[in-house]
């Protein structure tokens, strides 16, 4: 209320004291909207637009007692003003919200919505300017280091980044998995997205604990969620995960409080050290994987310059104005192609042996044989049992059927000898 009081006593000063009942009046039209409201204080407050200050009806009207101006808050709801008719005019009854929200998106019709703009401003960077040397660098991290040099993993990371800045109230299906060892540059783009959309819209959480967990509250003020170190998820976290990259609601609890729904426009970011330790399918399109490489990796002089560049609020300002006319393929949003990082986690989701007999089925070892006039390439099951020591019959056969269904057992003759074995595919 100090903030408010200060301001109405400016306008008064200029404005005179003929004009206090105007300048007061017009101040809380311009300023002031009403939220709902169940503390004792009444069953509405105040809040300032200008100053982000909640205000109780009775503080009010002890602040507007000197000037011997006075709200009427009998009513419930009140019509806002209801006094200024007194010098001949009206003011307009301002609507009855249920809350104050600061986010990019639209939360609901009854919650009023203060937010200003990301942290970056828009530049209105057209190609030639002198901007370029900041969207070179920028350009260059996406593709060479979080990319991996991968031309289906950049358009996809950059959809994601585009459609993050120009469509904030958008839902989508994608969210951002990067997986690298430490150093790589995983984290930077963490620090680079929240540089541009400001720290205020972005939550970082150690693992999923604050993501998937029961109480989780604190994301009802937030836009981009940033999971570090997530690989090792469980089951359960997973399915979590994948229903509030999905879903259009949230379901959000405090502790201590009742559980509420919101309008879900999250978008994750989520990284990882292994790649053995993430959990996929070969079916999931809502998580877009991407190896991020080393290339960089131990050169200082590289990311010293580049980090610095995050502290940088024309960089920030030029990246987020390069992002606001980038135009993306808006089909990778919904229709999340399969990396070949992804791919690489199924295989190594498979447990043992799996990527070892599917190396040794795609390699030299395997030969045709031509039975009853037909050629096929056959795998010896005494042979792969004799470069993979310890794998049974039985891993060898659950291992083919997840491979391909296709394949069929069959036995040939070499030498006399009957050699059991399966019937694979011709390449």
């Amino acid at each position: 209320m100090v903030k408010t009081k200060a301001n109405i006593e400016a306008l008064i000063e200029v404005g005179g004291e003929e004009a206090i009942h105007i300048v007061i009046a017009e101040y809380i039209e311009d300023n002031l909207v009403q939220i709902q409201n169940n503390t004792s204080e009444g069953n509405y407050l105040y809040y300032d637009t200008l100053t982000l200050e909640v205000i109780a009806p009775v503080k009010l009207n002890q602040m507007l007692r000197p000037y011997k101006v006075s709200v009427d808050w009998s009513k419930s709801p009140v019509a806002l003003m209801d006094w200024y008719h007194s010098v001949g005019s009206g003011v307009k009854d301002l609507a009855i919200y249920d809350g104050v929200v600061d986010l990019p998106f639209d939360v609901g019709e009854n919650v009023y919505n203060k937010f200003g703009g990301f942290n970056s401003d828009n530049q209105d960077w057209v190609p030639g300017s002198s901007y370029d040397e900041h969207i070179e660098a920028f350009d260059s991290f996406i593709k060479d280091v979080i990319a991996g040099s991968s031309t289906i993993a950049y358009d996809v990371i950059m959809a994601f980044l585009a459609n993050l800045v120009q469509e904030p109230n958008q839902k989508t299906n994608l969210a951002l998995a990067m997986v690298g060892t430490t150093g790589t540059g995983k984290g930077t783009l963490a620090k680079l997205v929240s540089g541009v959309i400001g720290s205020k819209y972005f939550e970082t959480s150690q693992g999923l604990s604050k993501i998937t967990g029961r109480f989780n509250g604190h994301l009802k003020t937030k836009y981009v969620i940033y999971g570090n170190e997530v690989e090792g998820m469980t089951h359960k976290d997973y399915q979590v995960l994948k229903s509030m990259i999905s879903e259009d609601t949230l379901q959000l609890e405090d502790k201590g409080k009742r559980a509420f729904q919101m309008k879900n426009r999250l978008r994750f970011i989520l990284d990882g050290n292994d790649l053995d330790r993430f959990r996929t399918n070969e079916t999931e399109r809502r998580i877009f994987y991407t190896e991020v490489s080393a290339v960089y990796k131990g050169d200082t002089d590289y990311w010293t310059n580049f980090n610095s560049l995050l502290e940088n609020e024309d960089f920030l300002n030029t990246v987020h104005s390069y992002l606001s006319v980038y135009e993306y393929n808006e089909e990778l949003l919904y229709n999340v192609p399969q990396s070949d990082t992804q791919k690489k986690i199924v295989v190594l989701s498979k447990g043992v042996f799996y990527a070892e007999v599917l190396d040794y089925i795609s390699s030299d070892a395997i030969k045709e044989e031509t039975v009853n006039g037909e050629t096929f390439r056959f795998l010896s099951t005494q042979a792969i049992k004799n470069e993979l020591v310890g794998l049974s019959n039985h891993r060898l056969q659950q291992i083919i059927r997840e491979i391909d269904t296709s394949i069929t057992n069959t036995r040939i003759k070499r030498a006399g000898k009957t050699i059991r074995g399966y019937r694979l595919p011709n390449e």
